[in-house]
């Protein structure tokens, strides 16, 4: 995490994180998965993002803000790639499927 706000990342880095990723149980994906994105995202790698940000919200989406702000952070990438349509599907998902409950 300290490289990703460092902004001290490389792709070697964010290979090696995608291997040791896949190392852990399956239960414990989502949140390094979540760091991965923002690893591409950073290297403005914004396919690879946009495909890991959105891996999180198809395979594990028990943590419903991690998985509504993957799926919102990947529609922001698509809509900068030109796909504002995509971009705005992903923004009605998050909101139908990811809503968030208030506490009192």
């Amino acid at each position: 995490r300290l490289h990703l706000i460092e902004a001290n990342l490389n792709d070697g880095d964010l290979e090696r994180w995608g291997h040791q990723l896949h190392k852990l149980p399956d239960g414990f994906w989502a949140g390094p998965m979540f760091l991965l994105a923002q690893g591409y995202s950073q290297q403005v790698q914004l396919d690879l993002a946009a495909a890991r940000y959105l891996w999180l919200t198809v395979i594990d989406s028990r943590n419903v803000s991690l998985a509504r702000e993957a799926t919102i952070n990947a529609a922001k990438i698509l809509e900068s790639l030109g796909q504002n349509q995509a971009g705005s599907n992903l923004r009605t998902e998050a909101a139908r499927r990811y809503t968030l409950k208030k506490t009192e």
